[in-house]
């Protein structure tokens, strides 16, 4: 079993970003084929820059906190933002992982790749 850290657990138990959107000017949805998460990112862009997210997914904790880091840096930013996502920024942005979890981190960055810029 993973031990997850409490940066982690923190953004699990502090989801600003978790639900849907009824309106929206993108959603992306996405299956890793590594372990089988799908994931449903609803996104609001207003003159080029990022107004508001909202995901759904059936994901671990780590899976949570990547989502969750990448809207908060990206939200009220320009959609060209994106291109600064890597999984170097989450990985110090938590400070520690469970290594066997890298694939959730890239899942993230994965369907943020995927908006149309």
């Amino acid at each position: 079993m993973d031990e997850y850290t409490k940066q982690i657990i923190y953004y699990m138990n502090n989801q600003k970003f978790s639900g849907t959107l009824e309106s929206y000017t993108q959603r992306i949805y996405h299956k890793s084929k590594i372990c089988g998460d799908i994931v449903i990112l609803y996104v609001v862009i207003e003159n080029n820059k990022f107004k508001d997210f909202k995901y759904e997914f059936n994901g671990c904790a780590l899976n949570t906190a990547s989502f969750e880091i990448f809207c908060e840096y990206l939200l009220g930013k320009e959609v060209d933002e994106i291109k600064n996502l890597n999984p170097d920024f989450i990985k110090e942005t938590l400070g520690q992982w469970p290594t066997t979890k890298n694939h959730c981190i890239d899942l993230a960055l994965d369907v943020f790749d995927m908006i149309e810029k």
